[in-house]
């Protein structure tokens, strides 16, 4: 198997010094998803080899190297073990073929004697337990996983050696639960964010606030998640003071995108006056490395010091300034502060950057009041991490949603209507685009690959069921789309233009997913339709924090300035404001469902969500049944209909609301500009419920935010009532006083 593969390679790494090969290897294993079958079978390895070389660089780069451990390594196993009759045999012949005795004695020349000897032993040790499991077995049939068990047993009963505990120890431990005492030699690892030291979160229902202001009200004081939080980081500081001689930190440093972590915010501060070795082999030899230092400090409090010592009085020379040196640095840091929220921009960076007109995206202005600092990083300074272009199943809906795109267009270019167009075209399109699309992303990938074939068979499979869907979402209503990715600024919609206070203007632009327009009488209703890759819905609080505006700043600039794309003279009036998801149609049931069921289940979860406008002309436009069935629920939107035929959604607007909504969100994307314009950059991400603008950000350790010590720009919950009628219920508490008095 491909996992034991790379085990006994790596095993052989520390004997044979072939670090880089195994990792090109590894690399080979991973990124073409060999398995057994292409490994155990010379004549297969040879052809898919062959395959590779033709279809990417990487193997035409690395095919020397990878040949050679293949040859060295892996072939010695396959032939001497695949029919063997003797496994002593067997192990005598591959020994001999990779020439291990002589690596060996290679590994040992430069080492201790005391270290030789229980090499020696051991490997003398294994041999004479594979003769005597031979002796034992020789005429019985026994396969290799029974014979590995035996050997396993075996090697059980022997002990090559035993440190006793009054020469040395190592003692494990979490640094939460360790009060080991102190150690010459102390190795603290996993030096990163909400690893070490821990990030820990209010346990309960009641919020740090709710914490505080029962502390203010009773004097009861409550845990927070901040002094947790101290906690944890006293105890890496305790673990720190351990060390007598020497201390050592790591912190993992993986190319893998999804096992990496940003470093704590502590190592970005040591870094700067200490060494920092980086590892690149999977094993480390401990003693060669040790002597580089990841990170070495000399703990100066372990003496004991009368009043007037210093602890640089015990140190000389050299060593005395250094350390004198890196007191000044700390003293420095700590005065000037480890972490400063509020960053402004001169006025000559900003003029020279916007020069009196600042030009956006409303999603850039969304990523500014998550954190402003983030959004100086990633839009002004350009520094984007890294892409990874190895395919991630959670890149699915993304993939569903450019694949949607394509097939809107392709109807226009064969001059067809999602009413027209039948299965064969539907399936035609399908089987065209899905493969075209998965090798544009993915050239890496192979067609032939059974994960590869999954994979395409998955994503048409979810296109089918969103394209169906549409379409009844089309043919059950009299929406009619007028375009797709529709942009707001050149060649389209006139960009929503807002004056902001120091005179210069801001020019929002941007690409409405899907515009579909309905004209039941006179005036003609807009919808704006929003495309995700899992459900979304609306929510009044980000929306008033300014972090929820791109779909209804879109139907803003298309109210205000899309009469001449649209072609119509009179007022264009918002309709509706909708996401639809694009995720995985699965459903659960508690029993087995008949079919209809499952089919009624899943349609649901296409069902668009959102703001409607509460007029019994559109709502009929949306889905004409709801104008006719009463406890009708709309397979199109949200909405439905109660015993009486009347119309019920949570999120219904009646038109000054909507008018306030639009009106709110202009006022709020000025507000955002006029921050921008002054060149304010704060570090200060906001925090609402679970999420927080930290949750994806890749630049975590440079803005030094660290929530263990500072606090969020927390959101707190907003219903539609409060976010429409703020002063109701204070004005009831007013009268209710009065009343009382």
């Amino acid at each position: 198997e491909k996992n034991a593969v790379l085990e006994y390679l790596k095993s052989l790494c520390s004997i044979y010094h072939i670090y880089s090969e195994i990792c090109i290897f590894e690399e080979l294993l991973h990124r073409f998803h060999l398995q057994k079958k292409d490994i155990s079978n010379p004549e297969k390895w040879n052809q898919k080899c062959e395959f590779l070389q033709t279809q990417t660089h990487f193997l035409s780069e690395n095919l020397p190297t990878i040949t050679s451990v293949y040859q060295s390594f892996l072939l010695p196993v396959i032939l001497n073990f695949k029919k063997q009759k003797s496994y002593l045999e067997a192990f005598r012949n591959y020994t001999e073929s990779i020439r291990l005795e002589e690596a060996v004695k290679r590994f040992l020349e430069k080492k201790e004697a005391a270290f030789r000897q229980e090499t020696v032993t051991a490997y003398n040790t294994i041999f004479n337990a594979i003769k005597n499991i031979d002796h034992l077995i020789r005429e019985e049939a026994t396969d290799l996983p029974d014979y590995y068990h035996i050997l396993k047993q075996s090697l059980e009963l022997y002990e090559s050696g035993v440190i006793p505990n009054t020469v040395d120890t190592v003692t494990v431990s979490d640094i939460d639960r360790g009060r080991s005492l102190s150690s010459p030699y102390v190795f603290i690892l996993g030096m990163n964010e909400n690893v070490t030291p821990k990030a820990n979160s209010t346990i309960g229902y009641l919020s740090d606030l709710e914490r505080e202001a029962i502390f203010d009200i009773t004097g009861v004081e409550l845990p927070t998640s901040l002094l947790q939080n101290c906690d944890s980081s006293l105890s890496l500081y305790r673990a720190m003071l351990t060390a007598e001689t020497h201390l050592y930190l790591s912190k993992n440093d993986s190319e893998n995108e999804q096992a990496k972590r940003m470093p704590c915010y502590l190592w970005k501060k040591l870094e700067q006056f200490f060494p920092v070795q980086n590892f690149q082999a999977e094993y480390v030899n401990l003693p060669e490395y040790t002597e580089k230092a990841l990170i070495a400090y000399q703990n100066p409090y372990k003496q004991k010091l009368s009043p007037k010592k210093q602890p640089d009085d015990f140190l000389e020379g050299e060593e005395k300034q250094s350390l004198s040196h890196l007191w000044a640095q700390i003293s420095t840091m700590k005065e000037e502060g480890y972490y400063q929220p509020e960053k402004k921009l001169s006025q000559k960076i900003i003029n020279s950057k916007y020069q009196k007109q600042l030009n956006a995206s409303v999603s850039r202005l969304e990523a500014y009041q998550k954190c402003g600092y983030s959004y100086f990083i990633n839009y002004m300074l350009r520094i984007s991490k890294r892409e990874d272009v190895s395919y991630d199943f959670r890149k699915t809906g993304s993939i569903i949603h450019n694949l949607f795109e394509q097939f809107s267009k392709s109807l226009k270019q064969n001059q067809l209507t999602w009413e027209t167009c039948d299965d064969a075209f539907i399936e035609s399109q399908i089987n065209s685009l899905v493969p075209k699309e998965i090798m544009r992303l993915f050239p890496d990938l192979s067609l032939f690959n059974p994960r590869t074939k999954y994979l395409i068979q998955k994503i048409k499979r979810l296109l089918r069921n969103a394209i169906y869907y549409i379409k009844e979402h089309f043919c059950e209503g009299e929406f009619v789309p007028v375009g797709y990715e529709v942009p707001i600024g050149e060649d389209g919609i006139p960009p929503l233009t807002i004056a902001l206070e120091d005179g210069s203007v801001m020019q929002l632009f941007g690409i409405i997913d899907r515009l579909d327009i309905a004209k039941p009488d006179d005036r003609l209703f807009v919808r704006i339709v929003d495309y995700k890759s899992s459900a979304k819905e609306f929510n009044f609080a980000l929306i008033k924090e300014g972090i929820q505006l791109q779909l209804l700043s879109y139907l803003r600039a298309v109210v205000k300035n899309g009469g001449e794309y649209l072609s119509f003279e009179g007022n264009i009036l918002p309709g509706a404001a909708l996401y639809t998801s694009f995720g995985d149609s699965l459903v659960t049931f508690t029993e087995r469902p008949a079919p209809d069921e499952v089919y009624e289940e899943v349609r649901k979860k296409f069902a668009m969500k959102g703001f409607v406008l509460n007029d019994d002309t559109l709502i009929c436009a949306i889905d004409k049944h709801l104008g006719e069935l009463p406890n009708y629920q709309s397979l199109v939107s949200d909405i439905k209909t109660d015993s009486k035929g009347n119309f019920k959604l949570k999120n219904f607007l009646f038109f000054e609301e909507f008018n306030r909504l639009l009106n709110d969100c202009e006022s709020t994307l000025q507000s955002i500009g006029n921050h921008m314009i002054k060149g304010e950059i704060p570090i200060h991400p906001y925090r609402h419920g679970k999420d927080t603008g930290c949750d994806w950000c890749p630049y975590k350790s440079v803005c030094m935010f660290d929530p263990k010590m500072h606090p969020y720009r927390t959101i707190s919950k907003l219903s539609k009532e409060d976010y429409f009628h703020p002063q109701k219920e204070t004005d009831e508490v007013k009268e209710g006083e009065a009343d009382g008095n």
